[in-house]
């Protein structure tokens, strides 16, 4: 994203999604000594990834989303190529043919809203301090369901969302999106 500086410029990229026809899913994790895949250690919620995911489409190109500090420390990063350009991992896994993956391959992507929160470098609510990021993403398809992108990671104690994460959540559920308050749920949106 080392092009991109302004909000119209990542929302351009962004609505170049719509049209992509999924082919294969993929998920990035970090190393951690283990053969099993740690992005579902709270399936109820949703899939947690380290890194991200990508996305093969129809016409064999790549579409990758890794958390990202274009304009804040985290944010959703999204890349016009193979996650190997960004991550050297040997943690993929391919998930295409998963329960909660499989209705949406082969599924166009139909629309794309992005939901930008903010952070601020000063105790007031000032604007003028204000940096906004893209949170989250909502990925619309032709299969008549969508996903949620949030640079998020849950917290255990509070079975809360913690945003300005290092993690991608995937969220497959309507109601995990309101009760965690991702994308039009959010506090100020």
């Amino acid at each position: 994203m080392k092009n991109i500086r302004t909000r119209d410029q990542y929302d351009a990229v962004a609505q170049k999604l719509v049209g992509l026809e999924i082919q294969r899913v993929t998920y990035f994790e970090i190393e951690y000594g283990t053969d099993e895949p740690c992005y579902l250690h709270q399936p109820e919620i949703g899939h947690f990834l380290d890194y991200g995911l990508e996305f093969k489409t129809r016409d064999d190109g790549f579409r990758t989303f890794f958390w990202d500090g274009t304009f804040y420390q985290y944010g959703i990063g999204i890349f016009p190529h193979e996650a190997k350009c960004e991550v050297t991992t040997s943690r993929q896994w391919d998930v295409s043919a998963t329960s909660d993956w499989r209705p949406f391959i082969g599924s166009m992507i139909t629309s794309v809203d992005v939901f930008w929160s903010w952070a601020s470098e000063s105790v007031t609510d000032d604007e003028a301090f204000r940096t906004y990021y893209p949170q989250d993403l909502r990925l619309s398809f032709s299969c008549h369901r969508h996903i949620y992108l949030s640079a998020s990671q849950y917290m255990d104690l509070s079975d809360r969302l913690w945003a300005m994460s290092d993690d991608i959540l995937v969220v497959f559920d309507e109601t995990v999106a309101q009760k965690y308050a991702i994308g039009p749920y959010a506090l100020g949106t």
